[in-house]
């Protein structure tokens, strides 16, 4: 399967009221974890998640050209076909490393299987919650570098057995791709949450711009 076609064009205007808005035009921006889990213990109960490595790359791609670091390059973090305590490890010294002070802001992306709720498993086939054991390793206390600083984070799972129906983005002509998504704002101690839950296994053919500031 071909990567997702992704373009960053540098916007001519600002998008939005600048006079409210978070501070993000650090070098780097940021840094980027993402945490990509394709085998697992069980290949029966959780089969192999073909074609994942190809969303690596895609995410990479992004957000490098958005103007973030990736963690991987900066630190030696195992960051494949993690258990869920490694999960826990990597997030937690990524969350607490004294490299966030002197950056703006921060990307955390997991790509696993899920369950209901917000269920992540590690290649041990091991559950973890994603609010209990991910976000709160963000709270101000665990992660003085990141206070008051947008965190943006990327689950790509299954949200357990229920099947979500789409539609063609070829019907709409003003559409790049309809996919089925809930994002939930989070307040907690250190600034807001954006919490992006994808239903999708995969963006497929999709094209997207992104704009820039």
């Amino acid at each position: 399967m071909a990567s997702v076609g992704i373009k960053v064009v540098r916007s001519t205007s600002n998008l939005c009221d600048m006079t409210n808005s978070y501070k993000n035009n650090s070098t780097p921006r940021g840094y980027c974890l993402i945490i990509n889990n394709e085998k697992f213990k069980d290949p029966e109960k959780f089969p192999t998640r073909e074609g994942s490595q190809k969303d690596v790359e895609t995410l990479r791609q992004l957000f490098t050209d958005l103007g973030y670091t990736m963690w991987d390059t900066v630190e030696e973090a195992k960051t494949s076909n993690l258990t869920a305590e490694e999960i826990k490890d990597v997030v937690k010294k990524f969350a607490a490393s004294d490299k966030q002070n002197s950056v703006d802001s921060s990307i955390v992306a997991i790509l696993s299987h899920g369950g209901a709720e917000d269920v992540i498993f590690g290649a041990d086939d091991e559950k973890l919650s994603f609010s209990d054991d991910i976000l709160r390793l963000f709270e101000g206390e665990n992660a003085p570098g990141l206070m008051q600083k947008p965190k943006l984070f990327i689950l790509q799972a299954c949200r357990g057995g229920m099947t979500y129906i789409g539609m063609h983005a070829e019907s709409l002509a003003h559409v790049h791709a309809i996919l089925p998504i809930s994002v939930r704002i989070k307040g907690l101690n250190g600034g807001m949450w954006l919490e992006a839950m994808i239903s999708r296994k995969r963006l497929r053919e999709s094209r997207l711009k992104t704009q820039q500031n």
